[in-house]
């Protein structure tokens, strides 16, 4: 797996969850950190899986209803799979990631599926995680995690309007935080041996 991230647009940076960095750029040549990772058979995820919420839709749908909205955009290939997550990586997000980056193997509806996580078991497996197929096909899921109490309000100004009236507030959808997804051995979209290495790469 591979983060980019950009040092001089306060950390704004993508996770690729394909292979999509050229090495040969310049810019990205002497700034990459590595780490790899053995892949960790874990039944369990399969319990833990079964004790979140599991919505009778696709991420997609999800998000067309407002059930959430994404942290900040995420970029799908021609068969609807994220393969670039942008988001900012302010007050340690980045570390937290690549600390808590895991891969695991485990059994589920009859298939082995592979699980890619970013974060810490606690605040993946939670009342607040919702796991979203991103086609009807349910190869691949994202597991989304939408913290309650959150300030879904947003200030509009219209400079349209007469002053003293340009100002509403509006009711936008909570923010969902990508916390990992699994999919099926085989899925056309994802391959497994491209998370066993976590490549960094710092834009100047």
């Amino acid at each position: 797996m591979e983060i980019v991230v950009d040092i001089e647009a306060d950390y704004i940076g993508s996770i690729f969850l394909q292979a999509a960095v050229d090495e040969s750029k310049e810019n990205y040549a002497g700034e990459r950190e590595i780490k790899r990772c053995s892949i960790i058979n874990d039944d369990s995820i399969y319990l833990k899986l079964n004790k979140i919420n599991w919505p009778d839709k696709t991420y997609y749908q999800a998000i067309k209803e407002e059930i959430f909205t994404e942290e900040f955009y995420n970029e799908a290939d021609q068969y609807g799979y994220i393969y670039d997550m942008e988001l900012f990586f302010e007050d340690g997000k980045l570390d937290k990631i690549i600390d808590n980056y895991k891969i695991v193997s485990f059994d589920f509806s009859e298939y082995n599926f592979y699980g890619v996580f970013l974060d810490q078991e606690k605040e993946i497996f939670n009342e607040n995680s919702y796991v979203y197929p991103f086609t009807e096909k349910k190869e691949a899921y994202a597991i989304v995690n939408i913290p309650k109490g959150q300030d879904c309000t947003r200030t509009v100004i219209d400079l349209r309007k007469e002053k003293g009236k340009r100002k509403r507030i509006e009711e936008v959808p909570p923010t969902g935080y990508l916390k990992g997804i699994i999919f099926k051995e085989g899925c056309i979209a994802y391959n497994i041996n491209s998370f066993k290495k976590l490549a960094i790469y710092r834009v100047k």
